[in-house]
Parts: C-alpha cells; structure tokens; sequence
C-alpha cells in the first residue's frame, strides 16, 4: 500500500499536515504550486496548471535552501518542467484546481492512498500567499464531482470541503 500527503495552498495547510500526521506516515509527498516553495521537506512530485509560474517558485525553492523536487509536472511544458500530464479525468469537461490536479497524479503514479492537506477547496479560506479567500473555490468543485468515481476510493482529506465529498482519513484507511 503506497501513501502519499498532497499538499494544497490554502491557509490551513499547516494544522492539515499535522492532522494527517498523526493519522500515519506517506512514502512521499506531492505540493500543488506555492505549497512546494512552503513545504521544507523532499518532494515526489510538484504539480502546477501554472507552468508560466513554476520558475519563480523553483527559484524561491532553492533560495530557501530546500531540496530539489524529484520532478515538477505541469499540464503544458514550459521553463523547468521535467513532465507533462492531463490534468482532467474522461469525462471531466474541465479540470480541478491544482491540489486535484497533484492528487490525480498520485493516483496514475501508483499512490493507493492519498490524504489531502490544505486542499479545503473553500472561498473563505485564506491562502499561503496572503489572500484573504479564494473568490473562484466554487468554480472548481463541479469539476471535482465529476471525477470523485475516479478518485472516491483513493483519497480522502482532512478540511473543508474536500473531506465532506471524499471524507476524512482513519488511521485504517490508510493502512488499507
């Protein structure tokens, strides 16, 4: 059984991987955008539907002394992404935002469990980079229904909405 914690931008990312640390250990870790300049610790993957932003956040990265991520994959190439990927599931008419987006990725490279943190998918949730909310939460969340089938018994998150749609992991669950 392969684990693995995404990592989200939202401002409870921080009480998110606490929460899901204590539930079990990963065999790695995957951030969605600012969540891998955040995050100090190795990184699997680091996903972005933002390639155009990934070498500012690599610089940031390594200016804070960070380890190198084993890859950063982005649904277009651009400046320093090793891989590409769909970002949408058959059938989605358009992709999640970023933290789904790393989330499926988990899944297609092998991950049998994967534990959402910071990934609340709410508007009133502040962000990592100082916003106060994220005005278009609500956008992605169609979205996200139309590919739970794909994800339903893979992931699970520990806030927000997310974790009312996928529920929240037991320390069972993830032991599988």
């Amino acid at each position: 059984m392969r684990r693995c914690l995404v990592l989200g931008a939202a401002m409870c990312v921080w009480e998110d991987i606490e929460a899901a640390l204590k539930i079990g250990e990963y065999d790695a870790v995957i951030a969605a955008k600012l969540a891998g300049v955040a995050w100090p610790g190795e990184l699997w993957a680091w996903y972005s539907l933002h390639p155009e932003w990934m070498p500012d956040h690599r610089q940031r990265r390594q200016a804070r002394g960070y380890p190198e991520p084993r890859e950063v994959v982005a649904n277009t190439k651009g400046p320093g992404v090793d891989r590409v990927l769909e970002p949408k599931w058959p059938g989605q008419v358009r992709s999640g935002a970023s933290g789904m987006y790393a989330a499926r990725g988990a899944i297609l490279d092998g991950f049998d469990r994967v534990v959402l943190a910071g990934v609340p998918m709410l508007q009133q949730v502040g962000r990592i980079d100082g916003r106060k909310g994220w005005a278009s939460a609500k956008t992605y969340q169609g979205p996200v229904m139309q590919a739970r089938h794909h994800m339903a018994e893979k992931v699970r998150s520990v806030s927000g909405w997310t974790m009312e749609i996928f529920g929240a992991p037991t320390p069972e669950w993830l032991r599988g």
